[in-house]
This record gives structure tokens, C-alpha cells and sequence, in this order.
């Protein structure tokens, strides 16, 4: 049961703009929860040719923190992140891509994305 696993919790830190209005801020949460076993899904095309396109989805086998994380956090059952993970493997319930060196056929690693919008 993926209950047993701790969440993580990473703060999206928007640049100035922790007063705006969520639509404001391009419809970005102040906190984006993510934990082992959660189901995900691509909200946009990274890869339409291996399935990896809007819509696709998954779930979280593994979230590999950022080297600077403090280790001590990790035995807590919630943990809010001072960065982004480097990636998460997501077990994509469909995919054409070939198995990746190390990794299970259909676990994929996901990087954080930056984007960037004019408010």
C-alpha cells in the first residue's frame, strides 16, 4: 500500500507574488504535494511519439531528491522541499519507450520543468 510512504511536499516559491490571486500567477499553487504511489498525469506534449503527451498517466514509483536537501528530513512523514526533486520516476501505465538503463520497462524520469509567463 503506497499509504506507508512519506509524502513530500515542494514549495513553487513564485517570485513576489505570494499576495496575487492564484490566476494571477498563471493558476500556480503556492505547494505542489507529491508522493510515492500518487497518480499523475503529462498536462502537456513532452514526447507524443512514446505516449508521453497531455493526458498520459501514471503513478510515482520514486521522487530522487536535490543533493543540497538536508538527509535528516527524510525519516519525517511530511518534508517540505527548499528545492525542486532532480527527477521523479513515474511508472506510465502506457508508453512506447524502451526500457531505460536500471529501470523497469515503462518507469520514466520526469525533471522539473521551468516556464516562464507575462502576468
Amino acid at each position: 500500500d503506497f499509504h506507508q510512504f512519506p509524502p513530500f511536499a515542494v514549495a513553487a516559491k513564485p517570485k513576489g507574488s505570494r499576495g496575487r490571486l492564484r490566476q494571477e500567477r498563471g493558476g500556480l499553487a503556492d505547494e505542489v504535494h507529491v508522493a510515492i504511489g500518487m497518480e499523475v498525469m503529462v498536462t502537456f506534449d513532452v514526447s507524443t511519439g512514446l505516449d508521453m503527451a497531455n493526458g498520459a498517466r501514471g503513478h510515482i514509483e520514486e521522487i530522487v531528491l536535490d543533493a543540497r536537501e538536508e538527509v535528516g528530513k527524510l525519516g519525517m512523514q511530511r518534508v517540505h522541499l527548499e528545492y525542486p526533486p532532480c527527477y521523479i520516476l513515474v511508472h506510465m501505465n502506457r508508453t512506447k519507450a524502451e526500457a531505460l538503463d536500471g529501470l523497469p520497462i515503462g518507469v520514466l524520469p520526469i525533471a522539473p520543468l521551468t516556464r516562464s509567463f507575462t502576468i
